[in-house]
């Protein structure tokens, strides 16, 4: 038989199809991105090892060219020297070299020694003085970097992307660094699975509102019929079970659908209800692990 009834039930099993295969592709592409995430992080914890490594080798080369320099073996100092230079290409080491250097020649220049050592001392004060600023002041901008990287993280749990943008920003104007670039790269992903979380719930709920006026307009009809008292009660414990669904109190929802279903076990209201809430159940659990792993983070 030909029923506007039938096509609407037609109509609803397309749209609940549509949506499960959205809420599927959504699923992965959040996998996907978790395990992007995991390995820049494995990679860029392996280049800070292998940085520490390289850093703690050059550390002793340097140390012992200076034990070296300091009995003045100047030949020996500098193959350690080297060596550190061999590890990798640094200014202080070259400069380590260039004070070898110019240690050896005062040595050999005894007469001119004082004098070049005075001024040799002069310059590494001014060098220290200098090096000691710019290590103050790398700790102020580290420490401003912090403090707005943490305030962007913050503004990013509470889903204010614009302000969690902005902090990480002025981060990025104090100095031009990787890190703050990816805090700025998992700003925009968060803000681009916000807003597609956003736009599948509003569809939800416009379904959802679609298949309730569906549902009144079925009820109406049934009022006229001989079921009319026992659809009303099939109604309201489907009504209960959408409250407990809102609530997300999932196994009370589902033993109000399942009187419903023991008064008429064909009720096919009931049985969208059931996969309404799975599917209910499983997207709140998803967003719990999410919030899960933002706070792990």
């Amino acid at each position: 038989e030909e029923r506007q009834d039938i096509r609407d039930e037609l109509t609803r099993i397309d749209k609940a199809e549509e949506a499960y295969k959205k809420e599927q592709a959504r699923l992965k592409a959040e996998e996907e991105a978790r395990k992007e995430r995991e390995r820049i992080a494995r990679e860029k914890a392996e280049a800070e090892r292998e940085a520490a490594r390289r850093a703690e080798r050059i550390a002793g080369y340097l140390e012992r060219a200076r034990k070296e320099l300091a009995d003045n073996d100047f030949a020996g100092a500098r193959r350690y020297a080297e060596r550190a230079l061999e590890v990798e290409e640094r200014q202080d080491i070259r400069d380590e070299l260039t004070r070898i250097d110019k240690a050896e020649e005062a040595y050999k220049k005894e007469q001119a020694r004082l004098k070049a050592e005075e001024e040799a001392r002069k310059e590494r004060e001014r060098i220290a003085r200098e090096k000691a600023e710019a290590e103050r002041e790398a700790a102020r901008r580290a420490e401003r970097i912090a403090g707005y990287l943490e305030r962007a993280r913050k503004e990013l749990a509470d889903n204010d992307f614009g302000r969690a943008r902005r902090y990480a920003e002025r981060a990025l104007d104090v100095e031009d660094r990787q890190d703050i670039r990816d805090e700025l790269t998992r700003i925009d992903k968060a803000e681009e699975a916000y807003k597609k979380e956003q736009a599948r719930l509003k569809a939800e709920e416009e379904a959802r509102k679609e298949r309730e006026r569906i549902a009144r307009e079925k009820a109406e009809e049934l009022e006229r019929s001989k079921e009319a008292r026992l659809r009303r009660k099939i109604a309201t414990y489907l009504k209960r079970a959408r409250k407990y669904m809102f609530n997300n109190q999932y196994e009370k929802a589902r033993d109000a659908v399942k009187y419903a279903l023991e008064i008429d076990n064909a009720n096919d209201d009931a049985r969208a209800m059931l996969d309404e809430i799975n599917n209910a159940e499983e997207i709140y659990n998803n967003q719990i692990r999410r919030k899960e792993l933002q706070g792990q983070q």
